[in-house]
């Protein structure tokens, strides 16, 4: 599977820099509609690219190099180390939760000492794997 990003990684890619962590402050609202509405578009190419791969597929695997015989997926949200837990727990929790109950199998990757913040807010997620590098 390729690299698709995380939601509010796509979003960053937007408002690059501090812009995006002064919109979570200033447009709380645009945030949170734009996030979703990355997040049904993730989904639906994430479907797309699943149905090309599994013509081919002799199982399944991602930029982490983990291996499943199940559709599969290494979730992150890069910028968490920026935010604080209760951004985190506003912005980033039910989006991570509609993922993971909406693939097969997923995998959180906790980016670096910085998000190891969110580490018990990521541990409620039911059904969510954790990989920290």
């Amino acid at each position: 599977m390729v690299d698709l990003g995380g939601i509010l990684d796509i979003l960053q890619i937007f408002r690059p820099g501090e812009k995006l962590l002064l919109d979570f402050y200033d447009y709380p609202d645009e945030v949170r509609r734009l996030s979703w509405e990355i997040h049904h578009l993730w989904h639906r190419y994430y479907l797309e690219i699943h149905e090309i791969l599994q013509k081919a597929s002799m199982g399944y695997s991602d930029w982490s190099g983990i291996y499943s015989e199940k559709p599969f997926y290494t979730l992150q949200c890069d910028i968490s180390y920026m935010i604080s837990t209760d951004m985190f727990k506003e912005f980033v929790l039910a989006e991570l939760q509609a993922s993971v109950n909406r693939l097969d199998r997923s995998v959180y990757h906790l980016d670096g000492t910085g998000a190891l913040k969110h580490l018990d807010s990521v541990l409620e997620i039911r059904f969510l794997s954790l990989l920290l590098w």
